[in-house]
């Protein structure tokens, strides 16, 4: 039994034209058959994995106390909004530890509606995203720059 192919390795591709094989399999043209390959992905998650170690890791900044009183007057800007119903729109810079160290992760900015400030757990919940307030680098609201 020979494995080498060496038989076959030489030949041509088989051609069909307008007989009763090429009626019943068509040639695919090559869009459809790349389509077939597209979706295989052998290993489930695995590019997922390969994209969080090119996330870009920096190290925690430390806010001055001017800028944490900064911060301090914006996140009560909110708050008093939140109180009266109205929609508190903004974007906000915050910091995600990546679990190696607390000292080290990356910076996020996220936008929307900012729909809950909670006190007691020292969170802002803007859009679906649940930030720790103790994380917030910047809050800039869209409507309230005259107020800060």
């Amino acid at each position: 039994m020979k494995s080498d192919y060496s038989d076959i390795i030489d030949k041509k591709r088989p051609e069909h034209d307008n007989d009763d094989f090429s009626i019943r399999h068509p040639k695919m043209d090559i869009l459809d058959r790349a389509k077939i390959f597209a979706s295989f992905d052998a290993l489930r998650g695995f590019d997922e994995e390969i994209d969080k170690e090119n996330i870009l890791y920096a190290p925690y900044i430390y806010l001055s106390e001017d800028e944490k009183q900064l911060l301090d007057q914006v996140i009560l800007i909110i708050d008093e909004r939140i109180e009266k119903r109205e929609e508190v729109r903004g974007r906000i810079t915050y910091f995600i530890a990546d679990g190696r160290s607390k000292d080290t992760g990356t910076v996020m900015e996220v936008s929307g509606v900012i729909k809950k400030l909670d006190k007691i757990n020292g969170t802002i919940k803007i859009g679906d995203d649940i930030i720790l307030v103790k994380n917030i680098y910047d809050i800039n609201l869209e409507d309230h720059k005259d107020e800060i």
